[in-house]
């Protein structure tokens, strides 16, 4: 049962190509207990998506201006507009929706419950799991926490730095947390992360441990859920796996170099937060003994971990040019 009070919802949606899959969506938020904005923007959809959701009539519905056929943008930086927009709506609880998952009936009830007694001029951002299927609904893993080996109680920026643990249509943000996130840096990976880092400096994260939608898995996931072993398998090319791993590694510093800009204008920033984020981004910079050394005292990895040894070769070996750090 939701809490008396209610938080005024909204639920940004983005959507590319997504007529296969974007029924099941539609009819899961359609199955919500509580009502809600839909704020929508389509990033360049060249099938019947368009149709198939103003087809649908919701009853409060704002679109965001789309992009034109075949000029998308991707799913960041249409997430990242959305956001914009949604502060200029009345809500005060934002979530963020995929247009390939499917939500239980339960979840906004679930989260907003999570979130009573919050006051709404601290950050807060709420996350919760996932169960992971593949295109035809079949499961894959119960947890996609379990799956991937991710920390859900992280809540350290220095952590935040090299590796996400939140998951966008798993998560809850609120209207303080918003104005400060938005608008998302170009430099950015995805807009999830971004509020991860936000909420580990800002605000407060909580943890919701059910299972509150299936995350589908495709040939067209953005990202995806891979298994935390996925880049050990014998049959895998491990040299094309260890090139995006190197891609994704080298996109950290300008990530972080733009999370720095930004707590360097907040006057409430944590002295410690602040250092963490300055010494990281020196760190390609460094000889290669300091660089392992700033890696080792940071704590980005726990150091029992196969990702401490991952991070380590990646310092080591792995070359950030000026123009990437």
């Amino acid at each position: 049962m939701a809490p008396t009070n209610s938080p005024k919802i909204a639920i940004l949606l983005s959507t590319f190509n997504g007529e296969r899959w974007l029924p099941a969506l539609m009819r899961s938020l359609a199955e919500q207990s509580l009502p809600f904005e839909l704020i929508w923007r389509d990033d360049g959809s060249s099938d019947q998506t368009l149709n198939l959701v103003r087809g649908l009539e919701w009853q409060n519905l704002t679109e965001v201006q789309h992009s034109n056929a075949g000029q998308n943008i991707g799913a960041c930086a249409s997430f990242g507009l959305l956001m914009e927009a949604a502060l200029r709506s009345d809500a005060d609880l934002f979530f963020f929706a995929d247009q390939d998952d499917v939500w239980r009936p339960f979840k906004l009830v679930t989260v907003v419950s999570a979130y009573a007694g919050s006051a709404p001029s601290k950050p807060q951002l709420i996350h919760h799991d996932l169960r992971v299927v593949d295109q035809n609904g079949e499961e894959i893993a119960p947890s996609l926490w379990r799956f991937m080996r991710l920390d859900a109680e992280q809540t350290e920026v220095a952590r935040f730095l090299t590796r996400n643990s939140v998951t966008g249509c798993a998560t809850a943000v609120n209207r303080a947390l918003l104005k400060i996130a938005a608008p998302v840096p170009s430099a950015a990976i995805m807009h999830d992360w971004w509020l991860g880092l936000i909420a580990s400096v800002f605000g407060q994260t909580r943890v919701e441990a059910a299972r509150l939608a299936d995350y589908r898995q495709h040939a067209s996931n953005t990202l995806g859920a891979k298994g935390f072993f996925h880049g050990l398998n014998p049959f895998k090319n491990w040299v094309a796996d260890w090139k995006r791993g190197n891609k994704e590694y080298r996109a950290l510093f300008p990530q972080a170099r733009a999370m720095l800009s930004l707590l360097q204008i907040h006057p409430d920033v944590a002295p410690r937060d602040l250092a963490s984020v300055k010494a990281f981004v020196s760190i390609p910079d460094l000889p290669l003994l300091q660089r392992c050394r700033e890696v080792n005292r940071l704590a980005l990895r726990d150091r029992s971990t196969l990702l401490w040894l991952v991070i380590m070769l990646r310092v080591a070996f792995t070359k950030v040019r000026k123009s990437e750090a």
